[in-house]
């Protein structure tokens, strides 16, 4: 139980994310929302890098912005599966692709530690860690604090990438 609360409190609830940095590419995990979607345009804007990932479920959800010319590059995914392990591989993937060696990850603050861990055994440059800004109520952090517990196991049990 102490175990737990530790290493809970580390990388869930304590989450550290990192300052936005230059990198090849921003990433948003998940199936972006609005807000995080946004965040990775801002940080974009802000000259951090000309080419967004984003995850997504379907092109039907997000097909009109993936095909839609913007002032950067934008390559749409659906991982298989769609979970943060297979986005670690799609973008070990397209890194591999593309030549990049640095990526910006956006996600909310409970999911920092795990994604990071992913990315970590999936691809050997640079990682650079960001919140996507969100506010969650007491509600949402408690149901992400059991959700990222099981999910640290499964990575735990997990082997490579």
């Amino acid at each position: 139980m102490t175990t737990w609360v530790v290493l809970g409190a580390r990388y869930i609830l304590l989450a550290s994310p990192d300052e936005p940095a230059p990198v090849d590419a921003v990433y948003a995990l998940g199936v972006v929302s609005p807000e995080r979607l946004d965040r990775a345009v801002d940080l974009i804007e802000a000259g951090h890098s000309d080419h967004l990932v984003m995850t997504v479920s379907s092109e039907a959800h997000w097909g009109e912005f993936c095909r839609r010319e913007h002032g950067f590059t934008v390559t749409c995914v659906t991982p298989d599966p769609l979970t943060t392990r297979g986005e670690a591989r799609s973008w070990a993937r397209l890194a591999e692709q593309h030549d990049w060696d640095s990526v910006m990850v956006i996600t909310m603050v409970p999911h920092l530690g795990r994604a990071e861990m992913y990315f970590q055994r999936c691809f050997s440059g640079e990682l650079v860690m960001v919140d996507d800004g969100r506010d969650m109520e007491s509600a949402v952090w408690v149901r992400q604090l059991f959700y990222e517990s099981a999910a640290f196991v499964r990575y735990a049990l997990s082997r490579g990438c």
